[in-house]
């Protein structure tokens, strides 16, 4: 049964390039490489209406910066899908401006992504709050998620969900950060 699994897994996959080659063109394909921002948007946007449209049981999972949800008519746009399985990943890479701005190596960067995070909890849309765990953001752990939990704890009312997710590359740092944590908890 367990065989199994992986070949459902990989049918799906192939299903779903199957599904996007359909409906856009190899030659759009190259050419949505080369298009402006803007327009970029507007095309992602529709390609979320067709899946609700075509596919409305699919959960889908967009990954992005949420800077671009600072801008209040995008994030009505984004709204405007209104898919209920639609959910967006967004990292926040420290608790102040300088530590984030720092990772992202974009002055402002900290600002605009909490501000496109609300936007969106006020907009009562899913929001995956994203913390990844290297370098420089390591020792600052419990302070990111002390940001989270007195900034953006009222987004569980206004959306529906907000999940966290911290990813560590190794997993071994990941242990010994939860160890860490834990034992400073107990003290």
């Amino acid at each position: 049964m367990g065989a199994a699994r992986p070949d459902r897994r990989a049918r799906q996959q192939r299903r779903r390039r199957q599904f996007v080659a359909e409906r856009i063109p190899r030659r759009q394909r190259r050419r949505l490489r080369s298009l402006a921002p803007a327009q970029l948007l507007r095309r992602l946007i529709k390609l979320l209406r067709l899946c609700r449209n075509l596919i409305p049981h699919a959960a889908v999972h967009v990954l992005s910066k949420g800077r671009r949800f600072s801008n209040l008519d995008f994030a009505l746009d984004w709204a405007a899908v209104d898919n209920p399985n639609m959910m967006v990943g967004i990292p926040i890479y420290g608790a102040e401006p300088a530590l984030h701005d720092y990772v992202v190596q974009s002055q402002g960067a900290f600002d605009a992504t909490v501000t496109g995070i609300l936007n969106l909890g006020r907009l009562r849309q899913r929001i995956e709050i994203r913390v990844v765990v290297h370098k420089p953001t390591a020792p600052h752990l419990i302070e990111i998620a002390d940001f989270i939990s007195r900034n953006l704890r009222r987004l569980a009312l206004l959306s529906s969900p907000v999940a966290c997710r911290v990813s560590a590359r190794p997993r071994s740092r990941e242990r010994v950060l939860c160890r860490e944590h834990s034992a400073a908890r107990s003290q």
